[in-house]
């Protein structure tokens, strides 16, 4: 059995730790809720050719100040405009990120526990 350690949240380490910890956990959130953004599109249903599927993209969560920061999106080039139209009529990352909600905590516990 573990021993338990009181830790001290003002200090500066635990802090970082977890920071990290919170960070890793944004990324992976944000991993997933691309894989499910994805899949919502498909021949018929927004793809043509498979160019938008391809830009979907996480992006990295910063930290800035005490906030975490990170999210899901098409990367620049041809397709931004595209990309505005079809969600518009399929709502493909906001699915994809509804999808993903049932799994946050269980995302955040398993970093937090580390």
């Amino acid at each position: 059995m573990r021993k338990r350690v009181k830790l001290d949240w003002r200090g500066e380490q635990t802090l970082r730790q977890v920071t990290n910890r919170a960070t890793a956990a944004l990324n992976e959130i944000d991993r997933t809720a691309e894989r499910h953004a994805k899949a919502e599109l498909y021949p018929g249903h927004g793809v043509r050719t498979g160019a938008l599927r391809r830009s979907i993209a996480a992006i990295p969560a910063v930290t800035r100040g005490r906030r975490i920061i990170g999210g899901i999106g098409t990367t620049k080039g041809d397709v931004s405009a595209y990309a505005r139209v079809i969600h518009r009529k399929y709502e493909y990352l906001t699915k994809g990120l509804h999808k993903t909600i049932p799994s946050v905590l269980d995302i955040i516990h398993h970093h937090m526990r580390k």
